[in-house]
């Protein structure tokens, strides 16, 4: 008589729950009462069978579930990420100034980090304190004209990164 496999659909919706809310697979499959290897040895049957079927193979009934599990927990992977953008421009949007410049840039910085991320080399004499701009005495005015202006320059570079580069069809 065959042993009953581990991976159920209680299981399996366990992990992938945890998955969703952001765990690490390891942790998700500790939840659920199943070792890091095993849930990893699942991973790699998914991919195995899904390998199987790309080169024109059958499909193997009894590796079917390791493949639904891995197409889960794949999908499972994307939902905080999906979140987590939900909520950056929800930010971008907000009424607070302070949090809309604060989102922008952290925006910039790490969707776009060549461009905005890092740290850039000063001159090396740089200019003397008095010369530089007194953040903290800025207008709303003047913050919110900023703000626009990296609002204006993530949008464009949103725009560009997704091909739209104003010059196609349906481009206003």
């Amino acid at each position: 008589m065959a042993r009953r496999p581990k991976l159920t659909p209680a299981v399996q919706a366990r992990i992938v729950l945890a998955v969703a809310d952001g765990h690490y697979l390891e942790h998700a499959a500790a939840s659920a009462g199943v070792g890091r290897s095993t849930a990893f040895g699942w991973l790699a049957r998914g991919r195995r069978e899904r390998t199987w079927r790309a080169s024109g193979e059958k499909a193997r009934r009894a590796e079917t579930r390791y493949l639904d599990f891995l197409d889960a927990v794949e999908t499972a992977e994307h939902a905080p990420a999906n979140l987590a953008v939900s909520e950056i421009r929800a930010a971008l949007a907000g009424p607070d100034p302070r949090l809309r410049f604060q989102a922008a840039c952290w925006f910039l910085t790490h969707r776009f980090p060549a461009q905005w991320g890092g740290v850039h080399s000063l001159a090396a004499d740089p200019p003397p304190a008095e010369d530089l701009a007194d953040l903290t005495g800025w207008t709303e005015a003047e913050a919110e004209s900023l703000e626009a202006k990296i609002l204006a320059m993530a949008t464009t570079a949103t725009t560009d990164a997704q091909g739209r580069d104003g010059d196609g069809p349906g481009d206003d």
